[in-house]
């Protein structure tokens, strides 16, 4: 036993410093976020949210995630989920903005790009020509998230361009609603309200107890605070994120309730480019500790090389007996 862990710490930091070679941005940009809370990353061995996030963009490579992050793929994969829940209208795609038909120039349409996150187009306040709206779009399909930000699911997606139905109206509250899943464990939902005055928001975290309570603080992007209770359509929502998310050992979902119904709108991988603001660099919150890495993809299937499946080998037994060290999670 204790000649195994000497081995497992030679390994991990003979891992630690290939991860530092392989992605010198990323590594540093990790390091920068952990000492800002007075820690120093290991990812090899991660233990934060944080440092589970580069983990997981350097060694789980999930074929599944190419397909959530394919915002037009992610349709066929909700389909096949069997789910009630629905994704808005597509009404155009294409490879090429020059092809975009110039009925979908203005109106209830929002155009976006199918591979990244942040391209998109609300046509309906759109002041620009279509000169200057094909620059944008040409410009949202040159851009690589694989590269820019290491998140690995863009790596295999076809870039191309697509329009879709508009989902509500500027006189609508929109409720967009994040789950912070574990498997079926929701660890933090952000309720945010869009209404025609401002962007209003709430916070949930586990009780311990099955149920949520309410933070006493708005999301950070929000104006100021609102208290709307989780039944109803939003129960519903709690519900159907937790079968969303049961698969993978971490996936925030996103939903948007607008005119009594719910739209899936994103299944986000790396949650910010890849860390979590509050809780995500300490490894003892509870929401760092309900990512439990022996679920991924990675871990359960040991792909690759010798080197590679001798290492996560070694990192699933040595999770193994640190697990066994800590008191079991509450429900969530």
């Amino acid at each position: 036993m204790i000649i195994e862990r000497v081995v497992a710490t030679l390994l991990f930091a003979f891992v630690e410093v290939g991860i530092f070679i392989s992605h010198p941005r990323l590594y540093r940009q990790s390091v920068r976020r952990a000492r800002s809370f007075g820690r120093y990353p290991f990812h090899s061995f991660p233990r934060s949210a944080n440092e589970k996030f580069l983990w997981r963009k350097v060694f789980d490579h999930d074929p599944t995630f190419v397909r959530l992050s394919d915002k037009l793929e992610l349709r066929n994969y909700l389909r096949e989920t069997g789910l009630d829940l629905s994704m808005t209208p597509v009404l155009w795609a294409g490879f090429s903005p020059h092809a975009l038909p110039e009925k979908l120039m203005t109106g209830d349409v929002m155009i976006k790009a199918n591979h990244d996150s942040g391209s998109y187009l609300a046509m309906w306040c759109n002041e620009h020509s279509r000169d200057a709206v094909i620059a944008k779009l040409e410009h949202a399909l040159n851009k690589d998230f694989s590269l820019s930000f290491g998140e690995w699911g863009y790596k295999n997606v076809t870039p191309r361009v697509f329009a879709e139905k508009r989902i509500g109206q500027s006189s609508d509250n929109l409720n967009d609603l994040k789950f912070y899943t574990f498997g079926r464990r929701i660890e933090r939902i952000v309720h945010i309200q869009d209404r025609p005055n401002g962007r209003f928001g709430q916070v949930f975290e586990p009780d311990g107890k099955g149920e949520f309570f309410r933070l006493d603080r708005a999301p950070s992007v929000c104006d100021g605070k609102i208290e709307v209770p989780l039944e109803g359509i939003l129960g519903r929502a709690v519900s159907l994120a937790r079968d969303l998310g049961a698969p993978f050992d971490h996936m925030r979902v996103d939903l948007l309730e607008a005119e009594g119904k719910l739209w899936l709108t994103e299944m986000t991988i790396y949650n910010q480019g890849g860390h979590i603001t509050s809780g995500g660099a300490d490894p003892d919150t509870q929401i760092s500790r309900a990512w439990d890495l022996r679920l991924s993809w990675a871990i359960r299937t040991r792909s690759g090389g010798i080197g590679r499946r001798i290492y996560l080998g070694m990192l699933k037994r040595a999770l193994d007996r640190a697990n066994e060290k800590l008191p079991s999670l509450p429900p969530a």
